[in-house]
């Protein structure tokens, strides 16, 4: 998984983030990873969704709702969903597939 092509070359100042990532999901990426080519590769090593993969999660209450998938670190990410409301839900990697971290 490759987070941007030149990874090795941008920092976080100038890294691209997509306008849909919530500011307190981009500076709590920022904060876990030293440089967007450290976060790549902890990426690449859990196997996880790319920056941006649609993901369907089953909510507690039976609704499913489509979402973005940003990795934190070891099998920890968020999905970001923007209907019907926005929404930041913290998922665990299950076999490379996004799950509902907290469950009731």
């Amino acid at each position: 998984m490759q987070i941007i092509d030149n990874a090795a070359s941008v920092g976080w100042a100038t890294y691209p983030w997509p306008a849909w990532v919530p500011d307190s999901v981009r500076v709590h990426v920022e904060h876990l990873w030293p440089n967007p080519l450290a976060w790549a590769n902890a990426c690449r090593c859990a196997a996880a969704p790319r920056l941006g993969a649609a993901v369907h999660l089953t909510l507690p209450d039976g609704r499913v709702v489509a979402g973005n998938y940003v990795h934190l670190r070891g099998l920890v990410g968020r999905v970001i969903t923007r209907e019907p409301v926005p929404a930041i839900h913290p998922v665990t990697l299950d076999r490379g597939q996004p799950r509902l971290l907290i469950r009731p």
